[in-house]
């Protein structure tokens, strides 16, 4: 199936040869122009590309300055943006760009980076997924050894996914999904989602904010009965339990389909009937979710399913395992049908291809002067996004603003969902410590 390449370009010059170069004979390379004064439009027209020009600067308003000038304004430090500033939104452009194609399929590389491919067997490959995962080198060393590496996706079919977010965009299927805050994927929102469709009594061990019970809620023409005490699980919760339950409510006031039952798992279970379909997704020790199969199992007539059975969560896959044999699952929710059939769940297929290697080349002339506007911007437009707390207020740090950097490193901590840098988050903060010479702070 035949693809289009495209770009988002501004100044580069210098990059763009390179890269189009790589494609080889693709059936379509489109550039999205941003605003080049130099030679970038000129190249890519004479390198065959179908050159496209737009703006995505999005004003920053007085309201938005304000709510974004809180942070540093309460630790005495410079404001961080100025009303009428100027932020550009990845997102728009990489939809606006994408739209442009002639092609559903779209391959959407950096200007800085080069692909090495089998043309022929990537666009065979289409005829079986949505999404194309491949691998990426990030950078290399002074000798052109990779260093950093990892799986990559910009790859896939624009009527199935979309790119979201004002900076460090991501892409998400067009389904369904949620800004509520949580650590449940937006494959596995969509999965509940659909599946809950199918159901016409659902019950969830696990609600917390409410990010699952929407997808539940959503989908589910009948009625899903959320059980969670709302203390959380440890000390730290418990003090913000009924903060939690507000929170909750709140995310979930716009349905009538919805029964809460504030107790314990143990509790609910002595008090309840039998469900079409019981989601599990409370206690994630090994005895936790060993005992909520046990009481909620007998209560489950047509499938009963959970959440994080993954080797990232061993008590969970154990518990699951002992009591039910190994299992399906999308994503890191398993599931085991009871009564009829396989449930027909639409889902997007990702494929991983070893015919695709993405080779990122950082140019050193990139300017990072609006980096740290689009971050605040993000970080104001999504009340819960981890990945870019983190670097918000990595940002802010390098930038000599270490109360505020500390501030925003400690919400990246205390709601770790992007986990692998949960650590880095406490080097950074300690090194802010140590720069404002508190070394009791630094050293803890």
């Amino acid at each position: 199936m035949k693809f289009s390449v495209v770009v988002i370009a501004k100044n580069e010059e210098n990059t763009i040869p390179k890269l189009i170069k790589s494609l080889g004979d693709v059936d379509e390379v489109i550039l999205c122009d941003t605003g080049s004064t130099d030679k970038t439009i000129e190249i890519a027209k004479s390198l065959g590309a179908k050159v496209v020009e737009n703006r995505f600067n999005e004003l920053i308003t007085s309201k938005m300055a304000k709510s974004i000038n809180a942070l540093s304004k309460r630790n005495n430090e410079p404001d961080i943006v100025k009303a009428g500033d100027m932020s550009f939104n990845f997102s728009k452009a990489r939809n606006w760009a994408a739209s442009q194609a002639k092609n559903d399929i779209i391959f959407m590389p950096d200007c800085d980076e080069i692909v090495e491919w089998d043309l022929p067997a990537v666009e065979e490959l289409w005829n079986n997924a949505d999404r194309l995962e491949y691998n990426f080198i990030f950078a290399f060393d002074a000798n052109g050894n990779p260093v950093i590496q990892f799986l990559h996706s910009k790859f896939y079919n624009r009527k199935k996914y979309a790119w979201f977010r004002h900076i460090h965009e991501i892409l998400m299927p067009l389904i369904y999904t949620n800004k509520i805050e949580g650590w449940m994927t937006d494959t596995e929102l969509n999965f509940l989602y659909e599946l809950s469709k199918q159901y016409s009594t659902i019950a969830e061990i696990g609600s917390w904010k409410g990010r699952s019970t929407n997808a539940l809620l959503s989908g589910c023409k009948g009625k899903v009965t959320a059980i969670d005490h709302f203390q959380g699980s440890d000390e730290r919760d418990k003090t913000h339990g009924q903060d939690t339950y507000e929170q909750f409510k709140e995310n979930t006031k716009q349905f009538s389909n919805l029964k809460v039952l504030r107790m314990t798992s143990e509790e609910a279970a002595k008090q309840v009937g039998s469900f079409e379909m019981v989601f599990i997704d409370g206690e994630h020790t090994y005895e936790g979710v060993k005992k909520d199969i046990e009481l909620w199992l007998p209560k489950t007539t047509k499938i009963i399913c959970g959440h994080d059975y993954s080797d990232v969560w061993p008590d969970v896959k154990r518990a699951v395992e002992e009591k039910l044999g190994k299992l399906p699952c999308a994503d890191t929710i398993w599931y085991k049908v009871l009564k009829g059939g396989v449930p027909e769940v639409t889902s997007f297929k990702t494929l991983f291809t070893d015919k695709i290697l993405l080779k990122h080349y950082q140019n050193p002339e990139t300017l990072r002067t609006q980096y740290l506007k689009g971050l605040a911007i993000d970080n104001y437009q999504n009340e819960y996004n981890d990945r870019n707390a983190h670097y918000y207020a990595r940002e802010l740090r390098y930038r000599g603003w270490h109360k505020s950097a500390i501030e925003m490193f400690q919400r990246h901590i205390d709601n770790p969902g992007w986990s692998t840098e949960q650590g880095q988050s406490l080097i950074f903060m300690g090194d802010s410590f140590l720069d404002l010479a508190k070394l009791k702070r630094e050293r803890k």
